[in-house]
């Protein structure tokens, strides 16, 4: 039998911590986006909902043209002096699961140990839990505060594409700060991330029959693959140059072969962890080929060691009968473009151990008519860097003719260790955390990169409550780390106002 929904049992059935009991307003708030439908790219509802809920209480509100949504919440009397800082969460989430979150809204419900709202859908807590604290404190008279700004994004969750086309009048010249409400784990504050920039290359192939050849089919798989925003550090094997090599080490034992098709990959920031290949050899190199390349796998997976434990390289004539095949020249040269671009880490950060601070991914090749498709991704929270090396995988791109596009680049947040912030989050933590306050960074890309590109006087932090499974059917948000979460905020605002730092 399913469990009773929020909206059915009321947030009186929440066990709230008794140290603040305005957190009704941000229960009741989460309880309202859940029922409006939000998935990226269909936020009309929810942007109307959130206009309207500005304008009854009477607040500035300003709408780009994209949707984001800029509301202002006046500072405290005696405070308007105090720095202004910007409070910034995203309006969609990621809808998996049945009845569809995209088309029912959520129905969150306690589970059964108390401690924790979930869903058997996904639950929103991304970023519905920040967005909903953020609508609390407009409500909350409990606390001093000096200048806020509400800042809210549309399409976070598909490559922060609202933050990116963020076009506010308003140039925030009075606020400071930035913290931004959708991180995951309570405690842990993130002080930087990665900018990031996708590059599609066309390689033109010409193509002629296959004539009598016979056709071997290559597969690897078992590579540990990954994000690419958080394991390219660990020097992870990409399927892309694993099968590139294995046909390079082939061509220099024997005679020429000639490629039929290449496919590896599945999303741009993923780490490729398979790879499968036709090919064309001559009748008479059929077997050697065969007994080559078995040879040739079974060095590769030994060199491949501890990294790559699960590495399984196979091959096997095919019954397939393309008419097709790439020429001699265009099987080379689309070897020689896989060899000479670049892929995984390319420098680590200075000032934070064990950070990638810039990185690409070789992500998805494909050959599709008469060309091959390769698509790479690069990242860098230095945007200079990010630059220079999409400038370097254009040029090598060109010299084997290739046509290439690239995308706009989002801008990298460095790490910002003197940040005064930081000071004053560990302060507050320590008053109400079970231990003391962390700082982390990240690879991955966060809407506070893209948002300081548009307004580098901010100094930004990410905080959250503890969310599990984000992104997932049964998506769950800690009830007690959400209390945490939004005295931590509050209580960091006013001890800004105070101090006026």
């Amino acid at each position: 039998m399913a469990m009773p929904s929020l909206q059915e049992r009321g947030v009186e059935s929440l066990p709230f911590a008794e140290m603040d009991a305005r957190l009704r307003s941000l229960w009741l708030n989460f309880a309202a986006i859940s029922k409006i439908p939000r998935s990226s790219r269909q936020e009309n509802q929810i942007g109307t909902h959130l206009e309207q809920f500005a304008l009854d209480r009477n607040l500035q509100i300003e709408k780009d043209g994209y949707g984001n949504l800029l509301i202002e919440l006046p500072a405290t009397e005696g405070y308007e002096n105090a720095p202004g800082i910007v409070i910034q969460g995203h309006m969609d989430m990621v809808c998996l699961g049945e009845p569809n979150p995209a088309v029912s809204g959520v129905r969150p419900y306690v589970d059964e140990t108390g401690e924790w709202i979930t869903a058997d859908t996904t639950l929103g807590a991304d970023n519905g839990i920040g967005l909903s604290a953020l609508l609390a404190l407009t409500e909350d008279k409990s606390f001093v505060h000096g200048p806020l700004a509400l800042m809210i994004t549309r399409t976070e969750e598909v490559g922060l594409v609202g933050a990116r086309k963020m076009d506010f009048k308003n140039d925030l010249d009075g606020y400071r700060y930035l913290i931004n409400a959708d991180s995951e784990d309570e405690g842990i504050i993130t002080i930087s991330s990665a900018g990031a920039g996708d590059t599609y290359i066309n390689l033109p192939i010409t193509k002629e029959a296959v004539g009598n050849k016979k056709i071997i089919a290559l597969q690897v798989e078992g590579l540990k693959g990954g994000h690419s925003g958080i394991v390219i550090g660990e020097n992870r094997s990409n399927a892309i140059k694993v099968m590139n090599e294995l046909m390079e080490k082939l061509m220099k034992k024997q005679n020429m072969i000639n490629l039929i098709s290449f496919t590896s990959g599945e999303k741009r920031n993923a780490i490729p962890a398979k790879a499968e290949v036709l090919i064309a050899v001559n009748e008479d190199d059929r077997e050697e080929s065969l007994v080559l390349i078995s040879e040739l796998a079974a060095r590769l997976t030994a060199e491949s060691g501890l990294t790559e434990s699960g590495l399984n390289i196979t091959a096997v004539e095919s019954d397939q009968q393309p008419a097709e095949m790439l020429t001699n020249e265009s099987t080379i040269r689309l070897m020689s473009l896989l060899k000479a671009l670049p892929h995984g880490l390319i420098r680590w950060s200075e000032e934070v151990e064990g950070l990638p601070q810039t990185s690409t991914n070789l992500a998805t090749l494909r050959i599709k008519g008469n060309k091959a498709k390769i698509q790479m991704m690069t990242r860098s929270s230095v945007t200079e860097e990010l630059e220079e090396v999409r400038g370097n995988i254009k040029e090598i791109s060109k010299e084997y003719g290739a046509r290439v596009r690239q995308s706009e680049a989002y801008s990298g947040w460095k790490p910002d260790l003197e940040n005064p912030l930081l000071a004053i989050l560990a302060a507050e933590w320590e008053k109400i955390g079970e231990k003391p306050m962390e700082t982390a960074v990240t690879h991955g890309g966060l809407e506070c990169g893209v948002i300081m590109g548009k307004y580098p006087h901010l100094r930004a932090v990410s905080m959250g409550p503890t969310i599990q499974k984000a992104h997932e059917e049964g998506e769950r948000v800690n009830i007690a780390s959400v209390s945490r979460f939004y005295l931590f905020l509050k209580n960091t605002l006013s001890s800004v106002a105070q101090h006026s730092i």
